[in-house]
Order: structure tokens, then C-alpha cells, then sequence
């Protein structure tokens, strides 16, 4: 099961951002595409823009916790991620197609899944609007083929038969032919991308709904000038 995001352990999650090193910060623009969608739809609410900087921090605590699609990182938070997560796993599915020094594969979201379901795990990959029903946006955490009860997550059984059998009447094949550790690879970057995805959410409404409109979700300056003290 997916752990369960409470408003204290988003709070921890700014805490550990701020005082994070600096590449959490970067200014950089961010691989995984933003969730436009959901900032417009907090700006109809509040009748105002959500403040660019606000934004940019939102992308740098998410780099900070969850690396990029190139450098993932299991998001030290809780034990519950941390068992759910392994740190190789997520690796050999991320990152461009290739294969390590041992000959593993490494890109296997990318290889298997990105094309329909998008880098960012959006449901909007380059073949996407081709397709009939759209594939599913990951980051909702939103599974219809599951055996949990309507408004709770998928176990990591429901998705590993989703995988194994695929969606009849969908595009989405079936990969019973890969080997167990690269379906349980695919597996965790699918429940990697929803957590990721519901942080995002939750910090987007953070900035629309908590915050002054000059003030920050994490003041990397601050964090730093403190660190150097």
C-alpha cells in the first residue's frame, strides 16, 4: 500500500528541504513536467496566480526528495516509503535506455512505458493523444483495476497484475515475459512516480492556500547562510 501523506509529514518534508544540500535547490529547470493542471485549477480557487517563486521552490523540494528522471532518490520520509522503495530498483528504471558494467538493464520505464505514459508518469507521452482510452496519469495515484475498495490505493499486488496481465481494450500490453526484477523495478518507479506526484499536489495547495503571496515554501538562501554558520 501507499503510505499516507498527512499535513505533518508534508511539514516534515520542508523541514528536511530546507536544511537539505544545495543541489535541492538548484535553479535549474526540472526534468519532470510540472502539474499545470492542478496549479490552474488552486488559481481558479483562489482567484489569483500562485507567485512564480513559489513555484520554482515547489520544484526544488521535489528535487531535493525525489532526485530526477536521470537520479532518482527514495524520499527519506517515514519508514513506510523506505520499505516500500529500494534505491536499486528505482535506478535500473529510470535514466535513458541502457545497461550497466553487469549488463542489467537500466531505463526501463523509459524503454517500456514512457512513450504512452510520459517522463513524468502524466499520462502524456508522445503517442498519448493517439490512443483511446488516454493512459493513465500516474501522479494521481488514481488506480482503476485494483482490489482495495473505491478511494484507496492499489496494493503492490494489484499493480504487479496490471503489469503482468495488462488492460484488455487498452494499449496497455502485458510484460509476463520480463524477467521478476524488472517487473518489480517497473512496480516501485510507478508507485515512485504517484508519491511524487501527491507531495507536488499537496505543495502546490500549500503555496495557494497557506502562504502570503511574497512568502517562500523553502528559502534555500536562508538554509544555506545558516549551514555555512
Amino acid at each position: 500500500m501507499f503510505p499516507l501523506l498527512t499535513r505533518a509529514r508534508l511539514m516534515l518534508i520542508l523541514a528536511i528541504a530546507a536544511s537539505a544540500s544545495t543541489n535541492g535547490c538548484s535553479t535549474n529547470e526540472a526534468e519532470f513536467r510540472q502539474n499545470l493542471v492542478y496549479v490552474k485549477a488552486q488559481e481558479k480557487t483562489l482567484k489569483a496566480e500562485i507567485n512564480p517563486r513559489q513555484l520554482q521552490d515547489v520544484d526544488n523540494v521535489l528535487v531535493a526528495f525525489f532526485g530526477t528522471p536521470d537520479d532518482p532518490r527514495v524520499p527519506q520520509v517515514g519508514d513506510e516509503t523506505a520499505d516500500l522503495l529500494s534505491q536499486s530498483r528505482l535506478e535500473m528504471a529510470a535514466g535513458a535506455v541502457s545497461s550497466n558494467e553487469q549488463g542489467k538493464p537500466q531505463g526501463l520505464y523509459r524503454e517500456h512505458c514512457a512513450h504512452c505514459h510520459g517522463v513524468t508518469g502524466d499520462g502524456a507521452g508522445p503517442t498519448a493523444e493517439f490512443l483511446n482510452p488516454y493512459p493513465r496519469d500516474y501522479r494521481m495515484g488514481v488506480f482503476k483495476f485494483k482490489s482495495t475498495p473505491k478511494g484507496e490505493k492499489p496494493t503492490h499486488e494489484d499493480l504487479r497484475q496490471i503489469l503482468v496481465n495488462g488492460i484488455p481494450g487498452t494499449a496497455m500490453p502485458s510484460f509476463k515475459l520480463l524477467p521478476e526484477d524488472e517487473l518489480e523495478s517497473l512496480i516501485q518507479y510507478v508507485q515512485y512516480l504517484a508519491i511524487r506526484g501527491e507531495v507536488e499536489r499537496a505543495l502546490i495547495y500549500e503555496c495557494a492556500n497557506e502562504l502570503d503571496r511574497d512568502d517562500r515554501l523553502v528559502d534555500c538562501d536562508a538554509a544555506e547562510t545558516e549551514r555555512e554558520t
